[in-house]
């Protein structure tokens, strides 16, 4: 049979969509493969180690979770803490710090013979030393001294309480009286969506039940700012795809006068989706939720394959299927490639986000193509009522082309578009700030401050960076960094806590010289205790095991060792003169990231006209074709350079979206090039048709108040619009060959 091949690739396109949904009902049975992590839309910034610490230092800070508990007095304020960390605290999502307290102490004391307040034991002289010997005394004779002789036995000086005193702990917590601050850990990924909801719904229990008695609680976490965001963008996507969905649907339906039509229009969008979404998913581990966002421009460019080959129908005649095939074709086939290209494209900027995206969107791109072409083709037969049917779309042709714009008036529009371009181009500004690319959470922030007012330092992303081919050597870069730190900066350094081996045998040589040498006899005759240990040995334990915080702040990547020193306060300090430690912010660095993406993106673009260039040339194998590619490489320069000239700043985002525009146009042009070709007028109503449903969907990501989405969609808005002005030019090309080739309009 002449059709047995299409009937076998039809078959393929069933056990593919089964094959990708059965793989999405595996991946969906448990967790939600979904984050909400920021650095999912940030390029990879950095390189190798600076890299991985920026990862570790910004993983860290997300998993960290402040409360500042207030209420009208300590007792009430008490009662409510230890309330609200065991709600936390009931599944094992959060753990609290004084969870790490006995290990803390346990550490400091094991190691106090070998750590020092002073960041340099030059700094530790005779009257230091003597000062710890009296401070001692004071504790052990004071009223209210709490000292055991066990302690004073094993540590006569109490150097185990002095350093308490003096490294910074990990929250540096400073509450004034009536409040409490409760701060801890994540045990999971901060941008688990089902973690943030189990945690933000336990909090917002908490502080309910005990508003009654007048506590209130200000929170601090990536936490409770991801599930905002979440929030955000699932609030885009539902009413950005239901919108765009209704909106395609009653625009087929107006066209086709049948709720078939509109069933397989829109069928054909989630046909596409899961496929797309399985892929992505095959390659990345979870996908970002703004993807989902992204995945609506999906709506009106999948629609219009549906559109276009249910617009063979009535246009003629219900032909037979080879013939309507020939109709739609050629021009769906360019507009798959070069739509595919450019959302392919996207994947070569290493922005993990637009990575899915593209996975996603090219992928649902071909499924929907194949869909069309080799199911829903075949299925649209001719119905009972066709010659109602029929009519009515030949009236919404000859309306469509009793629609004649004076020439006069088409070049005055785009001589004025040319015009505002221009200006534009002389209005450039972009924006870079990964800080302003979200919402911001007023509340939220607000709420960061009163924690951080109260001394909570936990959730800093700044950090000093020190690295080296082994732990000693970026131990020792990061205790030289230190010294030059002024006095009054907040950085919670491991080293002050482990620091490298010849630090510790000069902190111990410190000690033995300056403090047990000469004090140690003296010392226990003024307190009347016998040693239970061997003073002269002041090496710790080998298995004594970290707090957990602190083993947070070291990891190794590529055959390097790094630290990552959380910066509470930096005190004005711009950072070390050492070789292999720096002074990182991560919303700096990924905001130079960005800016590098976008001096690439011409380059991307120039790939991306090429390939679209190549697929025209094998489709159509003539020179003249490549007019179909004119609207869309003018309409993707007007679409960045029209929003400059009314103040828009341009994005990273922005450029995006110009590569998607590069094959997006070509829709428009290669059917109005086959209408002028072959004289046809149903390809201007079917264009309109194709124009409407994508800017129901991808234009509407221009009401977005997330920079990403916002930036993507108004370049694709005003691009679509110019295309479609503009793919007149490829229809004119085509009638004057056509012309000259003798064809006679039908």
């Amino acid at each position: 049979m002449k059709l047995t091949w299409r009937r076998a690739g039809a078959a393929a396109c069933w056990l593919w969509l089964a094959a990708c949904c059965v793989f999405l009902a595996i991946k969906f049975s448990g967790p939600a493969p979904i984050d909400s992590d920021i650095l999912s839309m940030l390029p990879g910034a950095g390189h190798g180690v600076e890299r991985d610490g920026i990862d570790l230092a910004s993983k860290s800070a997300a998993g960290r979770l402040a409360v500042l508990v207030s209420g009208p007095d300590d007792a009430t304020v008490g009662k409510a803490a230890d309330d609200l960390v065991a709600r936390l605290g009931r599944n094992g999502l959060f753990v609290s710090d004084t969870a790490d307290t006995s290990l803390t102490g346990r550490w400091v004391f094991e190691n106090r013979n070998q750590l020092l307040c002073q960041a340099k034991p030059s700094d530790f002289g005779a009257a230091s030393a003597q000062k710890l010997a009296r401070r001692a005394l004071a504790d052990v004779y004071s009223v209210t001294g709490a000292v055991t002789g066990d302690l004073l036995r094993q540590d006569p000086f109490l150097l185990t309480i002095r350093l308490a005193e003096c490294l910074p702990p990990p929250g540096a917590v400073l509450a004034k009286p009536n409040q409490r601050v409760v701060f801890g850990r994540i045990s999971t990924s901060a941008y688990r969506l089902d973690a943030q909801d189990e945690i933000v719904a336990d909090f917002d229990g908490w502080r309910a039940e005990w508003a009654a008695r007048k506590v209130t609680g200000s929170r601090a976490g990536a936490v409770f700012h991801a599930h905002a965001a979440a929030a955000h963008a699932k609030q885009d996507f539902s009413w950005i795809g239901a919108v765009g969905l209704i909106g395609c649907a009653l625009l087929i339906y107006a066209s086709f006068r049948t709720i078939a039509s509109v069933v397989q229009g829109l069928t054909i969008v989630f046909i596409s989706l899961a496929p797309g979404l399985a892929v992505a998913l095959m390659i990345f581990p979870t996908v970002h939720v703004l993807v989902f966002v992204f995945a609506s421009t999906l709506i009106g460019i999948v629609t219009d394959y549906a559109i276009n080959v249910l617009a063979t129908g009535p246009a003629s005649d219900w032909a037979p299927l080879k013939q309507r095939l020939a109709m739609a074709g050629r021009p769906l086939t360019v507009s798959m490639v070069t739509i595919a290209l450019g959302y392919g494209a996207l994947a070569i900027f290493g922005v993990p986000l637009f990575q899915q995206v593209a996975a996603l969107a090219s992928v649902g791109i071909v499924t929907a193509w194949a869909f069309a072409l080799l199911v829903l083709a075949p299925m649209d037969r001719r119905p009972p009522n066709a010659a109602s049917r029929r009519a009515w779309w030949l009236k919404i042709e000859a309306a469509r082309a009793a629609v004649r714009i004076p020439p006069v008036i088409v070049w005055g529009a785009i001589v004025v578009l040319v015009g505002v371009s221009i200006y534009g181009a002389t209005r450039i500004r972009f924006l870079d700030d990964v800080r302003q690319f979200q919402p911001r959470q007023v509340e939220l922030f607000a709420e960061e401050d009163a924690v951080k007012a109260a001394g909570y330092g936990g959730t800093s992303v700044t950090f000093l960076l020190s690295e080296g081919a082994t732990a000693e050597q970026a131990k020792q870069r990061e205790e030289a960094a230190l010294a030059e730190a002024p006095l009054a900066a907040r950085i919670l350094s491991s080293t002050r806590f482990d620091p490298s081996l010849k630090r510790r045998a000069e902190n111990q040589k410190a000690l033995e010289t300056e403090l047990y040498g000469p004090l140690l006899s003296a010392q226990l005759a003024a307190i009347g205790v016998e040693p239970s240990v061997d003073l002269a040995n002041l090496a710790p334990p080998p298995d004594v095991a970290k707090p957990s915080w602190l083993a947070e702040l070291s990891g190794g990547a590529r055959g390097r060792f790094f630290l990552v020193a959380p910066v509470l306060d930096a005190a004005g300090w711009t950072g070390p003169h050492v070789a292999g430690v720096a002074l990182v912010d991560p919303a700096a660095t990924y905001t130079m990231a960005f800016a590098a993406y976008r001096s690439q993106a011409i380059l991307a673009l120039l790939v991306a006209a090429a390939c679209a260039i190549i697929a025209t040339l094998l489709v159509y194998r003539s020179f003249a074709a490549l007019a179909i590619l004119a609207p869309s490489a003018l309409a993707a320069t007007m679409a960045l350079l029209i929003p400059a000239a009314f103040g828009y700043r341009l994005t990273f985002f922005s450029f995006a979206a110009a590569l998607v525009l590069v094959g997006d146009g070509v829709d428009y042009a290669a059917f109005q090039w086959e209408g002028g070709l072959r004289r046809q007028r149903w390809t201007a109503v079917a264009v309109a048709l194709d124009a409407a449903t994508t800017l129901l969907s991808v234009g509407l990501l221009s009401l977005s108040d997330t920079v990403p989405v916002q930036s993507f969609g108004l370049t694709v808005t005003i691009g679509i619009a110019a295309a479609l002005c503009l793919s007149h030019i490829p229809k004119l090309a085509a009638m004057k060959r056509s012309k000259a080739e003798g064809a006679s309009p039908p």
